[in-house]
């Protein structure tokens, strides 16, 4: 009796043992898959945000390049930009368009600057779930020579994410200023 009891019992240690091993195997498994997920959560989060900010220099860059190389189309005085853009020619800023840009960008009910960020693109979709709605600039102008600021438009990107873009051009009486135009 005692020989035939171990024959019974060894199967069962056997059986015992494959749970055990198949339970740590179980357990690294999904162990292992966890940390591939939670990595590549990281990782394509990580690269979704440095392209949407890489799109936003683009913008940056674009609005920059139109405003200090387009005359633009201004109708009305003062003006209302068809499309943008503060060039005498290149590289001179008009001091006119200047003025008629921060008249339009200051409007009390903040309607010239929701058309400037029509007209500058910025509420375009840039991807599937964007509306564009959120998206902001600010454009200043800054006289080198006086420290004076020509022209401020938009709004203020303090403490904010932003991309930024910063060009050079002369006004109309020879001094020396920079563009600088935020996006975020």
């Amino acid at each position: 009796m005692h020989a035939a009891h171990k024959k019974r019992s060894a199967p069962r240690a056997a059986k015992g043992q494959m749970v055990f091993e198949f339970t740590a195997a179980a357990l690294m498994f999904f162990g292992i898959m966890f940390f591939i997920i939670t990595y590549m959560n990281q990782s394509v989060r990580s690269f979704s945000s440095d392209a949407y900010r890489e799109v936003l220099q683009s913008k940056a860059f674009q609005i920059s390049d139109m405003l200090i190389k387009s005359q633009g189309v201004w109708t009305g005085d003062p003006g209302v930009p068809i499309v943008v853009g503060m060039a005498a020619e290149w590289p001179m800023l008009n001091a006119t368009k200047m003025e008629w840009m921060r008249v339009f960008c200051t409007k009390p009910d903040g309607s010239g600057y929701e058309t400037l960020k029509r007209v500058l693109g910025l509420k375009e979709k840039l991807y599937d779930f964007d509306t564009g709605e959120k998206r902001n600039f600010n454009i200043t102008v800054t006289d080198v020579r006086l420290g004076s600021i020509l022209l401020n438009c938009g709004k203020d990107p303090a403490g904010m994410r932003r991309t930024y873009i910063r060009r050079v051009a002369v006004t109309e009486n020879a001094n020396l200023a920079t563009v600088d135009v935020s996006v975020w």
